[in-house]
């Protein structure tokens, strides 16, 4: 609240506290009466300040979750590529090596294929 607001709230304070004749008995009820209504303000401001800021902490995260979903994705992604990438090759071996043992078109290998286990 600006200083002339401030000012404005606490001579209309006074006057309602003279109009009820309290001014000149008891000048604290007024100080007593002015800080309760500054600081509700200022608790009120604090409120809105924090809203907005807890708004706009939202808004920055929703972007960096994002980020770290696809991240996540594409590391997954490169290790089921990885993983399937390994298995066609051993099958490629696998199936070179009964080939070559099978090479003088026989139906039975020269000689067992010894396994990789």
């Amino acid at each position: 609240m600006s200083a002339p607001r401030r000012i404005d709230a606490v001579v209309v304070g006074g006057l309602a506290l003279a109009a009820a004749g309290l001014w000149y008995e008891d000048y604290r009820v007024v100080g007593v009466a002015w800080l309760l209504g500054s600081g509700r303000r200022r608790i009120v401001g604090d409120a809105q300040r924090l809203r907005l800021l807890a708004a706009q902490l939202r808004a920055e995260r929703e972007p960096a979750n994002a980020g770290a979903v696809r991240a996540e994705r594409a590391r997954i992604a490169v290790d089921l590529h990885d993983i399937v990438a390994h298995h066609i090759s051993a099958i490629a071996v696998q199936a070179n090596a009964i080939a070559d043992l099978l090479a003088d078109g026989r139906r039975e290998p020269r000689r067992k294929p010894r396994s990789g286990r």
